[in-house]
């Protein structure tokens, strides 16, 4: 454990998780010896006294407490001689680097919604500095170059100056250091790699653009800023995109004048600038980003990773469960017809264009009941309304009569509605609904699915019909936001669930009546244990034990004794496999290719979506891959799943890479969980049961 969070303290610098990364990053900080002793010294102090305190061990283990100390550490190779006096005064700025630490990742956090990077860092290790500046203790560091720099092949000088500015992230001044680093970064991530190269390219655009100081970039203590940036806006903070491209280079010029204004204090007493323009600049875009909901540049909303597992991951997200992360559902139930969609024919035009009109039908299809001229005789009056997701309630009209049939109120042109609120800056309408019929109040808190109202007539309304919107702010009649639905029936011709979707006018809909059965067979509670067995084409017979859990941050996962891990999301009505890590031979890894969504309706309907290439191709097919996914989801594969021949038949799903069959699964859901499973690909068969 502890040897993990070590590793993790130094892979975090370089936005990765992986042990790997963090040893080579280790090896890269004693091309400065003094500098690595100072290093390893302040992570194990912070994660000690992390411990003493409370802080959560998961937080601990991920290094996210270790690679503030690590960066302090490492920039008291640059102030003082190592000794026991440093030391001492590393200590004590360790101490003061955890509450530092905690603070600011709550307020930035909490407040914000962003991370707080480096500045802990920054702010204990600019205070240490200057609080002993004085001090007569602390022999303060001599430059000493690495003896076998003389070795180092000659190269273009900006390729030179490339190397020693990724030095410099770890305090290291030797272009050996840098290539170590660069070897890292390239085995981490690919685009990762693009990217440093490009947030460097900018920075020295700038600086020769506009005559500035060479010594920036030759040195590396302050370049190493705009190679951060890039890498933090291009992939890791922000989903990559050419449009999470073009930014990160806007934003490495914005931290080279940053950079520039900062030098003007910190020269002064002889400071480098630190990670504080990389660390300013970042959090400003981000916070910014965040606000616009920009679908372009789309935040990272989970625990980032490489910007290729970012990608990734959000691509298998975007096209199953919606791009804000929130289950929302259709306002009602039964089959209705949408008889105004997106860009309407009559009033959803403008800023009110995301909007959606729906109509019940009857089982044979009809609006109405008998043609007369009474606003009952359609099957929409007097239905319940129902909220798509959960929220607060924030307006409530319900006073207002219902028109006549081809009458409307233009003056209350919204009618009788509730406004839901379900996040910092998304709120649902629903409005034309039955005079006094709304069941909730001002500041109730409802789940998707709760009665809101009756469906009417209320408002600009010549029929009834219920209106639907989504919106950034709680002024009834602001400008609409397009949300899709997470999942729902479409009924054209063959009927089919549709994922992440927005209805089409003409066509008809209707939620997913959840299945008791199904429902109960997914639900799995945290720290349930399971024993599986899993029979190979060998006719080998090998066991498993499963436990369900839980991380700090509210990940739901299942693991194996081997580490082997399945990341999942379950809803009131589907259950979906998000990722997998581990062994491609673990039963597992058939459990995430069987159950890779299941609505609790499925057995009826068929349904498909992308799933990630990552886990069927080669290691170069997959760089190539990966490279190309920023531009284009056609190198994703097809995971399809195909309705039930007869009641309580088996679960039949493929993945397909165009035309061809990667792998076929078959599963029986009935029993305890994971039922059984088999699964074929290339003429071989496992079998998977509970043992």
């Amino acid at each position: 454990m502890r040897v993990e969070s070590l590793l993790r303290s130094y892979s975090n610098i370089l936005f990765s998780d992986r042990k790997l990364i963090g040893l080579i990053a280790l090896g890269a900080t004693f091309f400065n010896f003094k500098a690595g002793l100072f290093g390893i010294f302040a992570i194990m102090t912070a994660n000690l006294l992390a411990r003493i305190v409370g802080v959560h061990e998961d937080k601990i283990r991920k290094g996210l407490i270790g690679f503030n100390a690590l960066l302090l550490g490492l920039s008291f190779s640059y102030y003082y001689a190592f000794g026991a006096t440093a030391l001492f005064i590393l200590f004590v700025a360790v101490v003061l680097l955890i509450f530092v630490n905690i603070a600011l990742d709550h307020i930035f956090g909490y407040f914000f919604n962003i991370p707080a990077l480096s500045i802990p860092f920054v702010l204990v290790s600019s205070i240490s500095y200057l609080a002993f500046y004085n001090y007569d203790a602390a022999a303060l560091q001599k430059a000493e170059a690495f003896p076998y720099d003389v070795y180092f092949p000659e190269i273009p000088r900006y390729a030179l100056y490339y190397l020693k500015s990724l030095g410099a992230i770890f305090f290291q001044s030797s272009p050996w250091a840098g290539l170590t680093i660069m070897l890292a970064l390239i085995i981490s991530s690919r685009l990762g790699f693009l990217l440093s190269l490009a947030g460097f390219a900018a920075g020295a655009a700038f600086h020769l653009i506009l005559k500035g100081d060479l010594n920036d970039m030759t040195g590396g203590l302050v370049a190493f800023n705009y190679i951060l940036t890039a890498m933090a806006l291009g992939g890791i903070f922000l989903v990559p995109g050419p449009a999470a491209f073009t930014l990160a280079i806007l934003a490495t010029l914005a931290t080279a004048t940053v950079a520039s204004f900062i030098k003007i204090f910190f020269v002064s007493f002889n400071m480098p600038v630190l990670t504080l323009p990389f660390a300013l600049t970042t959090l400003l875009f981000l916070y910014c980003i965040k606000l616009l909901y920009n679908k372009n540049l789309r935040p990272v909303d989970f625990l980032p990773g490489s910007p290729e597992y970012n990608l990734d991951f959000f691509k298998s997200r975007q096209g199953r469960f919606g791009d804000l992360g929130l289950d929302i559902r259709l306002p009602f139930w039964g089959k209705w017809k949408v008889s105004q969609g997106y860009h309407g024919e009559y009033t959803h035009q403008g800023e009110w264009y995301a909007s959606l009109d729906f109509m019940a039908l009857s089982e044979e299809g009809a609006l109405r009941k008998n043609q007369s001229a009474s606003v009952e005789d359609y099957y929409t009056f007097g239905l319940p309304v129902l909220a798509v997701a959960a929220g607060t309630v924030r307006r409530v009209v319900s006073h207002l009569d219902d028109n006549e049939l081809g009458a409307m109120n233009l003056r209350e042109n919204w009618g009788n509605l509730v406004l839901i609120q379900h996040g910092p800056a998304l709120f649902s309408l629903v409005c034309h609904l039955k005079k006094n019929s709304v069941t909730v109040k001002e500041g109730d808190y409802v789940i998707a699915g709760t009665k809101l109202a009756q469906a009417g007539n209320s408002g600009r309304s010549a029929e009834p019909h219920l209106h639907l919107h989504f919106q950034a702010t709680p002024e009834i009649g602001s400008a609409t936001l397009p949300v899709a639905l997470t999942q729902y029936i479409l009924h054209n011709g063959v009927s089919k669930i549709h994922f992440n979707g927005v209805p089409k006018a003409g066509e008809v809909v209707a939620n997913l009546a959840p299945d008791f059965n199904l429902k109960t067979f997914f639900t799995l509670a945290p720290g349930q244990v399971m024993r599986v067995a899993l029979e190979t084409p060998e006719k080998k017979q090998l066991m498993e034990e499963w436990e369900v859990k839980i991380d700090f941050l509210g990940t739901r996962f299942i693991e194996n004794r081997e580490g082997d891990r399945l990341l999942y999301s379950a809803s009131n009505d589907w259950f979906a496999a998000l990722d997998y890590s581990g062994s491609r031979q673990s039963a597992l890894f058939l459990l995430f290719n069987a159950y890779y969504r299941v609505p609790f309706s499925a057995a009826r309907f068929a349904y498909g979506e992308n799933i990630s290439y990552k886990y069927f191709v080669s290691l170069p097919v997959r760089l190539i891959k990966d490279i190309l996914l920023p531009f284009t989801d056609r190198v994703a594969l097809r995971w399809s799943a195909v309705p039930q021949s007869y009641t309580g038949a088996p679960l039949v799903s493929t993945i397909t890479n165009g035309t061809r069959v990667v792998l076929a699964t078959s599963a029986e859901l009935n029993g305890g969980f994971p039922g059984k499973i088999t699964a074929e690909r290339n003429g071989a068969k496992w079998v998977l049961s509970a043992a």
